[in-house]
């Protein structure tokens, strides 16, 4: 997939507030979508994980790194064992499909700072 970003690059360059919020807004457009996605327990294999005791979901949050740079993260030792799997579990995904869901927004909020923004 190939993206335009000299418009991005004019937000970089012109409004370094943008970038930042741009990416805040992801993060948490991320965050709540990946909340949103745990289904009921038992969750069959191959799709999001279901809620059982909640703590999974809880956990989920988003950190601050630096300037445009944000992590969504959950807090719990066995988020990465789910999201890829282990040896002789199933693998219920669920911060790889929403990245997926999000890829299409990107252009939009964009735009939306750009114009806020410059």
């Amino acid at each position: 997939m190939h993206m335009d970003l000299s418009k991005l690059d004019r937000l970089i360059a012109n409004a370094p507030d943008g970038v930042d919020e741009v990416t805040n807004i992801l993060a948490y457009r991320i965050l709540g979508l990946v909340q949103a996605s745990f289904g009921v327990s038992p969750a069959p294999p191959g799709g999001p994980p279901g809620v059982d005791t909640g703590a999974l979901r809880a956990s989920m949050h988003v950190t601050k790194q630096g300037w445009a740079h944000r992590v969504v993260a959950d807090g719990v030792d066995y988020g990465f064992s789910l999201e890829f799997g282990i040896e002789r579990r199933g693998v219920w995904p669920f911060m790889n499909p929403v990245f997926e869901q999000v890829k299409p927004e990107v252009g939009r909020i964009i735009e939306e700072a750009i114009r806020r923004w410059l």
